[in-house]
């Protein structure tokens, strides 16, 4: 099992360019994990068992999940304390929330379950016969012809759940159970951040329209597919329209000017201000607060720093590519990285790549020439923004550069983390065939297990952990001290959680087990 890995994934965020006129449905994030399949024997684990080494761990039976049935998909909690199963039952699907079996439908819909952040509610859409009904916490809801894809989609409070439904030809959100205004078409469902404020898009005949709390806007000749956005603070809302041929924003109720094309909308932090991209011709550009900037073949990608104060976009020209901070444009490369702004918005890093040589630019100044390496892991600040490390390569292996310092050099180093004071940097690094952890620079003991996960430090940097394997068996390694074994621990944790323990959902043959991993008293050296 021991294997040396690639980068888990890449990650690419081009900013959309609105094209869609049709409702579509604004999926919120969720963990979703694909099952796993793995044959494991036919037992039940003990309710509660000693640990030593990481500290004494109790796990609670929340059910059995019978996993030797056709398992569709896996989803857990943002906190990874929840988890929803999907499995097939003969010709009937069934949602298991929790290692508890909810009722058997003839299809579980796409998009779901979904949990609210904390955990604390669920629900998903199945089918049943000729009707679709979305399912809210265990209670069924009423049935209609059709229930929109993705639905349904839960504020980010918890608070309120909402869903389109079709009866015949007409489309309704149902908000909170009740119903709204019918139309031809409704979907694009967003909350605002704080979950007072619910907006959608909609259709009836020629108009399109954009409903924000009930309230529906003026009719337009379109409106852009995933662009209805609110402010961080959730008291501005924003979203792209059409006019005949020519796009526009609309922000707090007040039209943009017009363009041949617009993106999506994007509120700084503290929403005071408002940035896109827009198209006239040929040659795009970036409006911010009203008024554009310079032109480029392309320009995408539009952030703001988390202060608000400074903004930042990618701009091609004569098939080159640069950043734009500022208005100040930097050097051209064949391609960029995502931008990224340090914690306090004062500083920025990404990468560059022209032919075979990749570059990570600090603030501007490109670093010394390395091996392209993928896109995934990206450059990461320290919380208080002093220090800043990415991976790199060159002709003899890989290594992390920390303040423009490299590292060792290892056949594999990845998964960067700084602590959340900022004092302590760690990483993976992969020797002799064996795994082992670097910290501040020093490598640790070399083991045989696989680490699945980047570190995660706790909350008060003086502890750190590693989801890992031994063989088939998945364990959390705490200061370097592995925890009781599993068959499987679910996406979503291990996460500290306040009272100082470890929490993660994990699996003993069918049994389902929620576990509270005590510590001990041993710390991150340093500490």
């Amino acid at each position: 099992m021991n294997e040396k890995p690639t980068s888990r994934g890449a990650m690419t965020s081009l900013q959309a360019v609105v094209t869609n006129d049709r409702p579509s449905t604004v999926h919120s994030k969720r963990s979703t994990v694909l099952a796993l399949t793995i044959a494991l024997s036919a037992s039940i684990a003990c309710l509660f068992l000693a640990c030593r080494g990481a500290g004494r761990a109790g796990d609670t039976l929340l059910g059995i999940v019978p996993m030797e049935t056709n398992v569709l998909g896996i989803i857990t909690s943002k906190d990874g304390l929840h988890v929803a199963h999907v499995l097939l039952r003969g010709d009937k699907q069934v949602v298991f929330i929790d290692g508890v079996a909810q009722t058997e439908y003839d299809r579980i819909l796409q998009g779901g379950p979904v949990f609210t952040t904390d955990g604390g509610r669920y629900a998903y859409a199945v089918k049943k016969g000729d009707k679709m009904q979305a399912i809210i916490d265990g209670k069924p809801g009423p049935e209609y012809d059709g229930v929109l894809a993705g639905g349904p989609v839960f504020s980010p409070d918890g608070r309120h759940v909402a869903y389109a439904g079709r009866n015949g030809e007409e489309w309704q959100v149902i908000l909170d159970g009740k119903p709204g205004p019918q139309y031809d078409a409704a979907g694009d469902i967003v909350f605002s951040p704080d979950g007072r404020h619910t907006a959608y898009r909609a259709e009836k005949g020629d108009a399109h329209v954009v409903i924000f709390d009930g309230r529906p806007s003026p009719d337009y000749d379109g409106t852009g597919g995933g662009s209805l956005v609110f402010s961080p603070d959730g008291k501005r809302f924003a979203y792209a329209a059409k006019k005949g041929e020519k796009w526009f924003v609309v922000a707090d109720d007040r039209p943009g000017s017009e363009y041949d094309g617009v993106s999506v909308p994007v509120f700084s932090p503290d929403g005071t201000r408002l940035a896109y991209a827009a198209r006239n011709g040929a040659k795009w550009f970036v409006i911010v607060d009203g008024q554009p900037g310079p032109e480029y073949d392309v320009a995408e990608r539009v952030v703001f720093s988390p202060d608000g104060k400074h903004l930042g976009y990618q701009v091609w020209q004569d098939m080159k590519t640069s950043m734009v901070v500022d208005g100040q444009r930097g050097p051209e490369y064949d391609t960029l990285s995502d931008l990224i702004f340090s914690p306090d918005g004062k500083r920025t890093a990404y990468f560059g790549r022209t032919g075979n040589n990749q570059f990570a630019v600090v603030d501007g100044q490109p670093g010394p020439a390395c091996w392209p390496r993928d896109f995934a892991e990206r450059p990461l600040f320290s919380s208080d923004s002093r220090h800043v490390a990415y991976p790199a390569q060159n002709d003899i292996g890989q290594f992390v550069i920390v303040d423009g310092q490299p590292g060792a050099v290892y056949p594999a180093a990845r998964s960067i983390a700084f602590s959340p004071d900022g004092k302590r940097c760690a990483y993976e690094a992969w020797q002799d065939s064996k795994w082992l952890l670097v910290m501040d620079g020093q490598p640790g003991p070399e083991t045989d297990l696989n680490f699945m996960t980047p570190p995660v430090f706790s909350p008060d940097s003086k502890r750190v952990l590693l989801l890992t394997m031994k063989g088939y068996k998945w364990l959390v390694l705490v200061d370097g001290r592995p925890g009781p074994e599993y068959d499987r621990i679910l996406s979503g944790g291990p996460t500290f959680l306040p009272d100082g323990s470890i929490g993660y959902v994990a699996m003993r043959s069918d049994s389902l087990f929620r576990v509270k991993q005590l510590l001990g008293t041993q710390a991150v050296s340093g500490h």
